[in-house]
């Protein structure tokens, strides 16, 4: 099973830009000369340390979650992007009977031969009532049609072989977004919980967590690989299909040769206190709601998790189909009444403002030599020259043609007194070959005045003594590459509202 990290504390300042000092010379020895202006030395570099804040990965692993970012113990003077990504404890491995090995996640099917149909009847079409007899259908054909016509859906259920528990509900036209925490906690009590948001073709994770600088989104986290390179989460979210996708992946299922209750004596089951029919179908098994209005209760798709033995000498349907295993068990389904669809867009509008922020969490950019601050009589000037190298499996930057990426400057100063901040906004640098460098500059005209009054008062302690210096430094610096620019967040929100509005 996989091997959670906790989530990371936040760590601590990164070590400032000081500049040379300024140096005010005194005034002249003969008399009346005019005092020269306080002079500037040469900018140099003071220890630009490794930046500020750093960034939270809410990623997923090969095996599952996976908590990325600084443990709290050892999160002390963590510089940008610094990232432990949970690994795997043995990996994943189950061993069936009838030769069934599951070996982490994919595309793995059942290895066993069924020596009978499924059918019933010439074709076997409508399905074969379990017992004999005439099958019961229409619940099940009532509850497709429903689902296809629902405003959205809202799926349930374990994930990683009932390592996690998902609340992911998805709209008609695709947009995802919930929640993923430990089997046997809840959100709170599970300090590496996860909010999940998929929207405009990008699938987001992030901390479920109140501090703002770890309740960040996270695109292409450095946990979130699989073996060939793709995205573990993308792979978990494509399990939450639209309501349409969904019914059309039952209504093939109900098609092909299922197995359902008898309509004279139907065998029910309970399903969270509902009455619920059963069908055996390619697809798992489908739960209905025995009494009208007829709707899904539950799926459960094939999975080593909920493996049956044969009955009768029969296999389920899913294995004599050789169905591929999903990688979770059982997942509760409810449709979105047309009540509460104003509630699913408000659910999802508030994750999809956050974009804003959402960064590359594969991304960790290091400054170069030249790099610093000054600051004049026009304000306080930063200048940040970056280089982030992009991982040999990172296929999603490696597609990129350039990346946004932001310098903020969270505290400016001179001599000591606070000059105001700075921030370059999102940055086009290129992406070429295995990395990313540019360069990023970011200016606070309000300095100016700070440094008029500091420089006065420093010119006129020159005059006293002979000499004076001063610094000027910017701290609490973060270097991010962020994923959407402003009004590409504004297009996703105004995709939302025009979905909402023709939902009503």
């Amino acid at each position: 099973m996989a091997n959670l990290s906790p989530a990371p504390a936040q760590p601590a300042a990164a070590a400032p830009h000081a500049a040379a000092p300024h140096a005010a010379a005194p005034h002249a020895a003969a008399p009346h000369a005019a005092a020269p202006a306080a002079q500037h030395a040469t900018t140099a570099q003071a220890g630009h340390a490794t930046t500020g804040h750093a960034t939270a990965q809410a990623g997923h692993a090969a095996a599952g979650h996976a908590a990325a970012g600084t443990s709290a113990a050892g999160a002390a003077g963590a510089g940008v992007g610094a990232t432990a990504t949970a690994g795997l404890l043995g990996g994943k491995a189950l061993l069936i009977t009838l030769a069934v090995l599951l070996a982490g996640a994919g595309a793995v099917t059942w290895s066993v031969s069924s020596g009978g149909g499924g059918g019933g009847g010439k074709d076997g079409s409508n399905g074969t009532a379990v017992g004999g007899g005439k099958a019961l259908r229409e619940p099940f054909d009532q509850a497709v049609q429903a689902l296809a016509a629902a405003p959205g859906v809202r799926y349930q259920g374990d994930w990683n072989v009932e390592e996690y528990l998902n609340d992911v509900t998805v709209t008609p036209h695709g947009e995802k977004y919930g929640t993923s925490h430990l089997t046997g906690r809840t959100m709170e009590s599970d300090t590496n919980s996860q909010d999940l948001l998929s929207i405009g073709g990008k699938d987001y994770s992030r901390w479920h967590a109140s501090d703002l600088d770890l309740r960040l989104w996270t695109y292409d986290g450095l946990g979130d690989r699989t073996a060939d390179g793709g995205s573990r989460l993308t792979q978990e979210m494509s399990l939450y299909e639209t309501p349409a996708d969904l019914a059309k992946r039952f209504s093939a299922a109900l098609a092909d040769r299922p197995r359902l209750p008898s309509a004279k004596a139907p065998e029910t089951t309970d399903v969270n206190g509902v009455p619920a029919l059963r069908a055996d179908t390619t697809s798992g098994y489908l739960y209905v709601s025995r009494d009208a209005p007829y709707r899904f209760l539950r799926w459960e798709p094939p999975s080593a998790m909920n493996f049956h033995l044969p009955k009768d000498g029969q296999l389920s349907r899913a294995m004599e189909a050789n169905s591929p295993l999903w990688e979770t068990s059982s997942v509760d389904l409810s449709t979105v009444a047309p009540a509460e669809v104003g509630a699913m867009y408000d659910g999802l509008e508030k994750y999809a403002k956050d974009l804003r922020t959402a960064r590359y969490g594969s991304l960790d950019f290091d400054k170069s030599g030249d790099s610093g601050v000054n600051c004049d009589a026009a304000g306080c000037h930063v200048r940040e020259t970056v280089t982030a190298k992009i991982l040999q499996g990172d296929t999603v930057v490696r597609k990129l043609s350039q990346v946004n990426v932001q310098l903020t400057v969270g505290k400016l100063s001179i001599d000591g007194r606070p000059a105001g901040s700075c921030s370059s906004g999102p940055q086009p640098l290129p992406v070429t070959g295995s990395g990313i460098t540019g360069t990023l500059t970011c200016d606070d005209p309000s300095s100016a005045a700070v440094y008029q009054q500091v420089a006065a008062e420093s010119q006129s302690r020159a005059n006293a003594v002979g000499s004076n210096t001063y610094w000027d430094r910017a701290e609490d610096i973060t270097i991010v590459a962020l994923v959407l620019t402003a009004s590409e967040v504004d297009q996703l929100l105004a995709t939302v509202r025009q979905e909402r509005s023709a939902a009503h």
